[in-house]
């Protein structure tokens, strides 16, 4: 019951900030605060201190040194607004659950740093891989080492050609430790297939009216049978992460 609890105890921060510009996110004891940003920085110092008086106010007092700020610009020549906390580092590059973002909002450090962590659990392929069957040291493999590189595999669909590029090389390099350079065999999904029947899973369950996230998904026509899809003048419409959810789910 603890953390149903205190799930419910945090969840008046919702109420304190009545505003079409900010958007709060709780996910136990994290508060992510997603504003956008426009030239009235008074009202953004006026939504922080109502945050921290709010925690305050139940004696949960903020950890400045945990508090990060990341600006996401949506053009080129963006300047940094001024912030009214000068104890807040403005960070480039931001972890959340998992997930790491950066002032670009592309998944390439996040796919870099996967990938890397996730090399460095091959050893243990490489010590049982002559102990143990194929059968078992491939099951190793992707519970140990693809779980960890494929992680957030939605969000991985959006990756661009380059990046995913390093995936598939990645999974070739653990055909070879678990197997060798000779083995001609399928013993591994092609990173494009795995990103492809996980994206699916995950997106079609979003599709449900009961799912918590179809909030996100565009409205449905069923006369027409078509979404109605925001308008977009640019190719960015393309690796919108939508739009790739609409196409998957219903391929």
């Amino acid at each position: 019951m603890g953390p149903a609890l205190f799930a419910v105890y945090m969840s008046g921060l919702n109420t304190i900030i009545m505003d079409d510009n900010y958007y709060v996110i709780l996910y136990a004891d994290d508060i992510l605060l997603i504003e956008r940003v426009t030239n009235n920085l008074e009202n953004h110092n006026s939504k922080v201190d109502l945050i921290v008086d709010w925690c305050n106010s139940l004696d949960m007092p903020i950890n400045f040194n945990k508090l990060k700020q990341m600006f996401i610009p949506r053009a080129r020549g963006f300047i940094t607004p001024g912030i009214k906390f000068e104890n807040i580092d403005v960070v480039d590059i931001h972890k959340y659950l998992g997930i790491i973002f950066n002032s670009k909002f592309d998944l390439s450090n996040h796919i870099r740093i996967a990938l890397n962590r996730a090399s460095q659990r091959l050893y243990i392929i490489r010590s049982i891989r002559n102990i143990l069957p194929k059968k078992k040291v491939i099951e190793l493999c992707n519970s140990l080492v693809l779980s960890r590189a494929f992680y957030a595999a939605p969000l991985l669909y959006t990756a661009n050609k380059t990046d995913q590029l390093l995936f598939e090389r990645f999974v070739r390099r653990c055909h070879r430790v678990v197997c060798d350079s000779n083995c001609i065999e399928n013993c591994f999904e092609t990173a494009e297939q795995t990103i492809f029947k996980r994206s699916k899973t995950f997106f079609t369950k979003c599709c449900a009216s009961n799912h918590i996230l179809n909030y996100l998904v565009p409205f449905y026509k069923q006369r027409c049978r078509i979404f109605l899809l925001p308008y977009c003048r640019t190719n960015r419409k393309k690796i919108l992460f939508l739009l790739n959810s609409l196409r998957i789910s219903t391929s």
